[in-house]
């Protein structure tokens, strides 16, 4: 949330980025629609992409460090 706060407000201000450069409302509506677009492209595709990897949960430091043991 800070972040679109921050990008909404150097979009609407004066506000430099650096060496002079600032953000325009056109770029960031153009990089929120492409973020929108690359999410639901990523959403499809992933799923059948990552099917044929193992996926291991590990949610504390001693599930951590059991698994490294054991590798």
């Amino acid at each position: 949330m800070a972040g679109i706060k921050r990008t909404v407000r150097r979009a609407w201000g004066p506000e430099q980025l650096w060496n002079g450069n600032t953000e325009s409302l056109q770029g960031v509506l153009a990089l929120f629609a492409d973020a929108t677009r690359s999410h639901f492209i990523r959403r499809r595709r992933w799923p059948t992409e990552l099917a044929q990897h193992s996926v291991v949960r590990l949610a504390t430091t001693a599930e951590v460090a059991a698994f490294l043991s054991a590798c």
